[in-house]
C-alpha cells in the first residue's frame, strides 16, 4: 500500500482511537520530537491525524494497515490534498503543526478559525 520511501526500520501500525490514532514505542516521541509529527498524549504515545499518517507512510517507515488508506478516502476526500501540502512544506525541512494540536502544545499561540496548520520555525523546539 502506502509504503515509505527507502528501506528503514518500519514502525507501527498506530492503533485507531477515538480522535486518531495512536502510535506507541520509541519512534513516537522522535517524531515529535524531531519532526513537530502528531501530539503527544501523558502515556508517551503520539495521537496521529490522517495526514500525518500517510505522510508517516511514505517519508516516516510507518506501517499501515491493509485497506487504511481506501477507508480513510472514503471518510476524508481532502486527505491526498493535505498529504500534499504536508510533504510540499516538511520535506526541505519545515515543521508544520495540524491546528487541531496547536490549543495543547502550545496554549499561547492564537490559531485563526479555518486555518489547517502552522509553520514552525526550523530552528525552534514546540513544546508540550
Amino acid at each position: 500500500m502506502a509504503g515509505s520511501s527507502g528501506g528503514g526500520r518500519r514502525v507501527g501500525p498506530c492503533q485507531p482511537v477515538d480522535g486518531g490514532w495512536l502510535l506507541s514505542g520509541p519512534a513516537a516521541q522522535r517524531l515529535y520530537d524531531k519532526s513537530a509529527i502528531g501530539k503527544p498524549t501523558q502515556r508517551n504515545e503520539l495521537l496521529l491525524q490522517a495526514s500525518e499518517m500517510l505522510f508517516c507512510a511514505r517519508h516516516r517507515h510507518l506501517e499501515l494497515k491493509d485497506g487504511w488508506l481506501e477507508n480513510e478516502l472514503i471518510k476524508n476526500v481532502e486527505i491526498l490534498h493535505e498529504t500534499a501540502a504536508m510533504e510540499a512544506l516538511r520535506v526541505p525541512g519545515e515543521k508544520i503543526v495540524l491546528s487541531k494540536n496547536v490549543p495543547e502544545i502550545s496554549p499561547d499561540s492564537i490559531v485563526s478559525d479555518g486555518t489547517w496548520a502552522l509553520r514552525w520555525g526550523r530552528a525552534s523546539k514546540v513544546k508540550s
